[in-house]
């Protein structure tokens, strides 16, 4: 009768094992990276690495479904990278049109001085 529900006891644990799958911490960070990327001008400088890390992500997330943890953390890493790179991109672009601002400014200004 025991070993009946020692059997019992390590089927439950088993079970419950198996239905818990944590979330890896790459996971939830790239998460709030991409949201908060998305509230950036990436979205205007960077669109199609942004799309990369949200389908990225999208793909981690199926394998979380599938208890592929360790796939979801590589997949969670990469979005992470696509979405560092993105905001990197926005910001350059974003210094560019600054710098070429700049650089039409000083050409009014010159043309005036020389007048």
């Amino acid at each position: 009768m025991r070993q009946v529900y020692v059997g019992l006891l390590g089927a439950v644990l088993l079970s419950a094992c198996a239905t818990s799958v944590e979330t890896p911490s790459a996971f939830i960070e790239a998460r709030s990276a991409i949201e908060a990327a998305d509230k950036q001008d990436v979205r205007t400088y960077a669109p199609g690495l942004l799309v990369e890390a949200r389908d990225k992500l999208k793909a981690a997330e199926s394998a979380l479904e599938n208890r592929e943890v360790a796939k979801a953390k590589r997949l969670s890493d990469e979005a992470a990278v696509s979405i560092r790179l993105a905001e990197s991109k926005a910001k350059l672009k974003k210094s560019q049109e600054a710098a070429s601002e700049i650089r039409r400014s000083n050409a009014v200004l010159q043309s005036e001085i020389s007048n």
